[in-house]
């Protein structure tokens, strides 16, 4: 009779469990959730041309899911560099950042920040054909191209204070090692357009802090009035 009981009160409970959807809490030592390496980004960018400008917007279409660091559950790490990225960008938040996992959904909540685990040390976009009189093919435009990012890097240097993200602009000219830490949303903008409207190949160049660069190229047809 007894193993009846308790067979009945354990089924009850994994009932109770089951049927509860309210969220597991942990702490994560810092506040970014997640990093994804900038090798991550989608080979095709959005590219949007207007009469006198050009945007281009890498991004990568999995955040969370491509992620190669994060903390999950608050304790446990999805590889061994979570950690080493939290120090390494002072991310160390005091009492931890508040985040839960839901039963009901296995889907974990944080900050919901996100950044590229790599920091930029420079970025550097030429063309396959002339871009204007100074600018032949092969020519760096890294005077004629803008670099737009949210960053979240102040608002932890500053003891988690302030607006947790950052918008920046800067020419590509001026980046220097340092100026784009846990970054994220990167987009460019040309301040000016190529002399001759026909099809460009873009590379875009990231380096990096661990002495690796990342080349992405982007097709764009100024001729065209769609651009793939």
């Amino acid at each position: 009779m007894k193993s009846i009981i308790k067979y009945v009160v354990c089924c009850c409970a994994l009932a109770l469990y089951a049927c509860d959807k309210s969220p597991i809490r942990y702490k994560s030592p810092g506040y970014i959730f997640a990093y994804y390496s900038i090798g991550e980004y989608d080979r095709e960018p959005y590219i949007d041309i207007t009469d006198q400008s050009l945007t281009i917007l890498y991004t990568c279409t999995q955040y969370y899911a491509e992620a190669k660091y994060y903390v999950h559950f608050g304790y446990r790490y999805q590889g061994i560099k979570y950690y080493d990225l939290c120090v390494k960008y002072g991310d160390l938040k005091p009492g931890g950042q508040d985040c839960y996992e839901n039963r009901y959904d296995k889907v974990f909540h944080g900050s919901g920040a996100v950044a590229i685990a790599e920091a930029i040390d420079a970025i550097h976009i030429t063309s396959s054909e002339d871009w204007d009189s100074e600018h032949t093919a092969g020519t760096l435009l890294d005077d004629i191209f803008f670099v737009e990012y949210d960053s979240y890097y102040r608002y932890i240097r500053n003891n988690y204070t302030g607006e947790p993200v950052e918008h920046c602009s800067k020419p590509l000219a001026d980046i220097r090692p340092g100026d784009m830490y846990l970054a994220h949303k990167i987009s460019f903008n040309a301040e000016t357009l190529p002399a001759v409207a026909k099809q460009h190949t873009l590379t875009v160049e990231f380096l990096l802090d661990t002495g690796e660069t990342i080349a992405y190229e982007a097709f764009v047809d100024f001729a065209a009035s769609e651009t793939k």
